[in-house]
């Protein structure tokens, strides 16, 4: 949102950014003086989050983390709120060999990850204490991997990993609502790893951010890139990214960041004849595929290509009659300089865990 990169934009709504510190400061100052206390589980906790609303690249990241730590052996279990999820209270949505919830019960985030990620538990829970005491004695997780969790201080965790856009950063500095921060910059010390994420080599405000985080930050600052991978059909099938390069697309996106993703669409190589744009977590309507289809026809695409969170929300309503629609796949990963460092990192927590 504009307002939230302008600071002259967001005087008017100042005092109340001053009422929400006055909140965030109290509730920080019962955990700082002990009359709160973060509960700890019997498993190696990691938590995944950021300091502003919006899309920083959570889910893709959580993806790539519980991919690494699986392949080093771990019983890992993924712990979210499930965001706009139609349902309540602890909802497992995958066992580790099957997933047990629809897309509506768990949230498209959460449905994503399970699909992902088909060896790791995946539950919804508010309550992240009693959802990671479910993980831990029904299926034996030894690390909860907790999705959007960086303000989420009632339980206590090993590794505190906060992310950063690359082309968002931080906004105009303020708290929300007057900018987009949840909590003051300063707090960023909390964390134990630093990823300035979605970086591209080739844009100069994300190499001054790096140097600015690198300087505000108490520990390792590292950065992480987009990469196209496939798309992926209804069915979740994948197709080769050369299939579709140079074909007549429209592009939907109801995420946090949809510039991004058009962008890198772009340079997948197809021609976008259009773009739609809906809020995040947006319930997609029959109506409105068939109105997207439709002005797709008219514009002459040959497919309508969204993210896979959207797919995993559209899918129920789609007949499959119509134009194709496919997501582009795109992961998160640590670039080539600083893999070596996650490396290590996720084999000292392999050690600490066995």
């Amino acid at each position: 949102m504009r307002i939230f990169k302008s600071r002259w934009l967001a005087i008017p709504l100042l005092p109340l950014s001053a009422l929400y510190l006055i909140g965030w400061g109290l509730r920080r100052i019962a955990y700082l003086t002990g009359l709160k206390r973060p509960v700890r589980v019997e498993a190696y906790v990691i938590s995944v989050g950021n300091l502003t609303v919006g899309g920083s690249g959570k889910t893709p990241w959580v993806i790539w983390l519980g991919e690494q730590l699986l392949r080093r052996g771990l019983r890992v279990a993924i712990v979210s709120r499930g965001w706009r999820r139609q349902s309540r209270g602890l909802r497992l949505v995958s066992d580790g060999r099957r997933i047990l919830a629809s897309v509506r019960e768990a949230g498209d985030e959460p449905y994503l990850i399970a699909r992902r990620l088909p060896s790791a538990v995946v539950i919804v829970d508010a309550d992240r204490i009693r959802a990671s005491r479910f993980a831990i004695e029904r299926y034996g997780a030894n690390v909860i991997l907790l999705d959007d969790a960086f303000q989420h201080w009632s339980i206590a965790r090993d590794l505190d990993i906060l992310l950063v856009d690359s082309g968002f950063g931080l906004g105009n500095r303020y708290v929300v609502p007057a900018g987009p921060l949840r909590e003051p910059i300063g707090q960023m010390r909390r964390a134990h790893e630093v990823v300035l994420t979605r970086f591209r080599p080739d844009d100069p405000f994300g190499a001054h951010l790096w140097v600015e985080l690198r300087r505000r930050a108490s520990c390792p600052v590292t950065r992480a890139e987009l990469r196209a991978i496939a798309y992926i059909r209804s069915d979740g099938s994948p197709v080769g990214l050369d299939t579709l390069r140079g074909a007549k697309v429209v592009a939907v996106a109801g995420i946090g960041s949809p510039e991004q993703f058009f962008r890198t669409l772009a340079e997948a190589g197809v021609e976008i004849l259009g773009q739609w744009c809906f809020p995040d977590h947006h319930w997609f309507r029959a109506r409105e595929l068939a109105a997207i289809e439709a002005r797709a026809r008219r514009f002459g695409a040959e497919a309508v290509v969204t993210t896979e969170k959207d797919l995993v929300r559209a899918q129920p309503l789609l007949s499959g009659e119509g134009l194709p629609w496919l997501a582009l796949r795109i992961d998160l990963a640590p670039c080539a300089e600083d893999l070596p460092h996650w490396e290590t990192l996720l084999d000292q927590v392999c050690r600490i865990v066995q």
